[in-house]
This record gives C-alpha cells, sequence and structure tokens, in this order.
C-alpha cells in the first residue's frame, strides 16, 4: 500500500464537488460521481467498495490469487533464511546475464479519526492504507502506522510474506534490497520504498512502477494505473481489495491466513504483471514484432 497519483484526483474531485453541488453525505457522492461520468467514478471504486455502481458498469469477472506456496517468516532468523532463499533464486537468474524482477509489497495498520460525516469516513478509508505522506507521519491529527509486512515474489511457485514490524530487518534482506541489480516492482512502489525507508531505515533502490511501464508499453493517452485497474486491462481479471483484510490489523501476530494469502496475492501481481508488460514492445516497434510478442503473452483482449 502506498501513494497513488491518482488519490489526488479522488480527493480533488470531491472538494470541487464539495464547493460546487454541496454535498452532505455518501449517497450525494455517489450519486453526482455516477450522474457526471467522471474518472473519479472509476478511480474511487479502487478504493471504496460501492457494488451498486460497479455492477451497472462491467460484469463479474474472475479473481487473479496466488496459487502457491507462502513463506511466512516471522522472526529474525526465518527472515533471514527467507532472504537468503531469494538471493540464491535472483543470483542464479542473473548469473549468466538474465535479469530478475521482484514483485514487491507492504501493509500496514491503518489509523483512523473519528468521522463527522459519511463522505468524511470514506475519505479516511481510502487515506489510512492507500495515501504515504513523505513531509509528516500525521495527517489530521492521527499518526501512521510503521510498515508492518514486507512481501516478496519471484515466481508462481512461491511467495515471501515477512512481519518485519516483530522480526526486523537482516542484514542480507537489507542487502537485497539495496541492490540494483535486482529490479523490485510494483504500482506506486517508490511511496512504499520511501516508507520503509522513513519506518525502518532500510534503502529500497531500482524500482520500476507498473504504472509509468503500462504506459511506456501500450501506449495512448498516458493513465494512473492501480493494481487493480491494470489487472484488469492486461489478465481480464480482478485483485479482491475486501475492506475487512485490507484495513485489518496488519500488526496482529500472527497474520490470519486470508491476511497472508492477501499479502502473497499483491506481491505476486506485480511481478506477474511485469513479465506481461516487458514482453510487449514499445508502441513504436514493427506491428509484425508486436504480433509475435503478445501472442506468447497473457492475454490482453478480455
Amino acid at each position: 500500500m502506498s501513494y497513488r497519483p491518482e488519490n489526488a484526483i479522488v480527493i480533488g474531485c470531491y472538494n470541487s464537488m464539495q464547493l460546487t453541488l454541496k454535498i452532505k453525505n455518501l449517497y450525494d457522492l455517489q450519486y453526482h460521481i455516477f450522474k457526471n461520468k467522471s474518472n473519479c467514478l472509476e478511480i474511487i471504486h479502487s478504493f471504496v467498495p460501492i457494488p451498486e455502481l460497479r455492477d451497472m458498469n462491467k460484469v463479474r469477472i474472475p479473481a487473479m490469487t496466488f496459487k502457491g506456496h507462502i513463506v511466512y517468516s516471522r522472526t529474525l532468523s526465518e527472515v533471514e533464511k527467507a532472504a537468503d532463499e531469494l538471493l540464491t533464486f535472483v543470483e542464479t537468474k542473473t548469473k549468466d546475464g538474465g535479469s530478475a524482477a521482484i514483485g514487491f509489497d507492504i501493509e500496514w495498520k491503518p489509523s483512523f479519526r473519528k468521522a463527522s460525516t459519511a463522505v468524511e469516513f470514506v475519505i479516511e478509508s481510502m487515506m489510512a492504507k492507500t495515501i504515504h505522506f513523505t513531509n509528516s507521519s500525521e495527517h489530521a491529527g492521527v499518526k501512521q502506522s510503521k510498515a508492518s509486512v514486507l512481501q516478496l515474489c519471484v515466481d508462481t511457485a512461491r511467495c515471501h510474506v515477512m512481519h518485519i514490524l516483530h522480526s526486523g530487518f537482516p542484514e542480507n534482506l537489507k542487502s537485497l534490497l539495496g541492490d540494483r541489480r535486482y529490479l523490485k516492482v510494483g504500482v506506486g512502489i517508490a511511496g512504499d520504498a520511501r516508507k520503509v525507508f522513513k519506518d525502518h531505515n532500510v534503502s529500497v533502490d531500482a524500482l520500476e512502477d507498473l504504472s509509468s511501464l503500462a504506459n511506456q508499453k501500450l501506449g495512448g493517452q498516458p493513465k494512473m494505473w492501480g493494481l487493480s485497474s491494470l489487472t484488469e486491462k492486461l489478465t481480464c481479471k480482478q485483485v479482491l481489495k475486501p475492506n475487512k483484510i485490507r484495513l485489518g490489523n496488519w500488526e496482529a501476530n500472527p497474520l490470519s491466513s486470508d491476511q497472508l494469502k492477501y499479502a502473497a496475492t499483491d506481491a505476486f501481481v506485480s511481478w506477474y504483471l511485469f513479465e506481461v508488460l516487458n514482453r510487449l514492445p514499445d508502441p513504436d516497434t514493427s506491428t509484425n514484432e508486436a504480433v509475435e510478442v503478445v501472442s506468447n503473452a497473457p492475454s490482453l483482449v478480455c
């Protein structure tokens, strides 16, 4: 979870509507967003559950989940062992001039203040787990919790979920995250990296933002892709984001099986989408080459 550029648009749309339409509650907000058919509709669906409006816009599509083995590490020694496994994997992949990408994500316990209106509660819920404030650890009088969980995924077989709040960072994990030979990929990944450094004084280098890569590969008008929207675009599947889990207690020790699956899926999807995008040609590549590459990639047409 991290800062996404589209969050500012959500808040901006809300503020603008509040001033011009005098929105007083959640239902007014839903109605005017739908009536105006603005970009806010798609963006707000990434963070706020409005089933009625969502169903009007698209039929249900299958969920994308991680189906491999989840390695859950809770102690320093367990995380150290997991980092060794990851280092061995990426070193082997890059040994003969190859490349290695690591799906990267973090989770932390959300903090809330008492909201005076339904709309404020919606906005506060979105901000709690989607916006990382670089200049201050507090917003609206609420101190943000430290990054609790780190998820790393490098293939379809195994994903690592590390409870860094309780385990800390062994030196080999710091080395892996700071090694510029190994690309870390995700949506809004720069915000996640900043939070890890701020909370734990650990640098995460060699970052690839999937939204920027998607704009480069897909061409057309640049968009601010979220993980969910990009997954739908490239795979015709959706990433489920139930609030009960997304806004749950990520400091709990141990995490629940649902939390582990949610966390592993986010990192896996980030890795998977990078692999899909990386195999696509740039827009200025010849048509024949584009057809050949796309034919070898997962479906891009629903």
